[in-house]
């Protein structure tokens, strides 16, 4: 069941049914980032830190796993199958948190450009029990994952986390922030600002922050091939979120959610491509503020925050940057791969 003390559950009390594991740590800290506001003329520039959302491994998904393994294990599943890139956060979290549940957990995975934080995501996640399902093109993913989830005895996890179920964590989560705003922790927030992989963070946020009663807008940065990352996406995983909503309360209110912002612009050309923008944004987090972010996602919407504040495309009033990456290292983590090599698929033993 939803945990004691869910600002989404004190709001409407009938959604304490809804199945849930508890592996989050809530609320994560709200935080100014005054230096990198100051520079880039943002008198108030604040982060979520929901990389401290876990003790095991921090970042977005660990609020959607919540309700994810809540449902598989309701529901007597043994195993979850998901997908993501060589070095998915998502697949190491659901690994991590999974195998911790007591589920077995697979994962189809398929190729991204190997960096350090890609190889020792992957030493990490094979190291904690993952069986990887060699895959050479994310395009195979739906029909894949569809297949496998077939068997009786197996949940399947979309990508990302982001399902109906999965992003009730980012329901949740707008109430956490409006709960913070109301105590005074920090202004509300004319925006916040999410990287937009395959839609599930922002379509909570999208759903949850006027359904607390915040005026805060949602621009997702597209870090994902358009086809996947794109606005209808997460109109669409926003409708689904409040069905599922409503299924567990129906006086839940119906919101029309407008079609959230997307920014195109540092993308990069490819999933996992770091770019100068990027690696700019990530180094001025990390000597600036003590924030370490990855140029998969995270630094990526850093920079599009600096873009449209050096072009005068925010909106005016505080910004808020939703920092999704984990600041929590798992055992194993491990760029050179030592531990894990006789683990490694025929195909992969060329990225260590």
């Amino acid at each position: 069941m939803v945990a004691p003390g869910s600002a989404l559950v004190e709001v409407f009390p009938a959604l304490a049914a809804i199945p849930r594991h508890p592996c989050a740590l809530l609320p994560t800290p709200v935080e100014p980032l005054e230096v990198l506001g100051s520079g880039w003329g943002l008198p108030e520039l604040w982060v979520k830190r929901d990389d401290r959302s876990g003790q095991l491994y921090g970042g977005n998904k660990v609020r959607k796993l919540q309700f994810l393994l809540g449902r598989a294990l309701q529901q007597g599943r043994r195993r979850v199958v998901t997908a993501g890139a060589l070095g998915s956060h998502h697949s190491l979290a659901t690994t991590l948190y999974g195998r911790r549940a007591g589920l077995e957990v697979e994962a189809l995975l398929f190729p991204q450009p190997p960096t350090d934080h890609v190889r020792a995501n992957l030493a990490a996640n094979l190291g904690a029990g993952l069986r990887p399902l060699p895959i050479p093109t994310p395009l195979l993913v739906p029909p894949l994952l569809a297949l496998r989830g077939l068997r009786a005895d197996t949940a399947p996890i979309p990508g990302g986390g982001s399902s109906a179920v999965g992003v009730i964590g980012y329901v949740e989560a707008a109430f956490e922030l409006a709960a913070q705003v109301r105590a005074g922790e920090l202004p509300e927030p004319a925006c916040a600002v999410v990287a937009l992989g395959t839609g599930g963070t922002a379509a909570g946020l999208a759903v949850g922050l006027p359904l607390a009663g915040l005026r805060t807008r949602v621009l997702a940065v597209r870090v994902i091939d358009r086809v996947i990352g794109n606005a209808r996406t997460v109109l669409r995983l926003a409708r689904a979120v409040q069905r599922e909503l409503r299924r567990f309360d129906p006086s839940l209110p119906h919101l029309r959610v407008a079609e959230c912002e997307v920014d195109h612009q540092q993308f990069g050309g490819g999933y996992g491509r770091s770019t100068p923008a990027c690696g700019d944004a990530a180094d001025l987090a990390r000597e600036l503020e003590g924030l370490e972010l990855e140029t998969t996602y995270t630094a990526k919407a850093l920079a599009a925050i600096a873009a449209r504040a050096r072009e005068g495309r925010l909106p005016p009033g505080p910004v808020l940057f939703w920092n999704t990456f984990s600041s929590v290292r798992p055992p194993g983590y491990d760029p050179t791969g030592a531990a894990i090599r006789h683990l490694l698929p025929r195909s992969w033993r060329g990225i260590f």
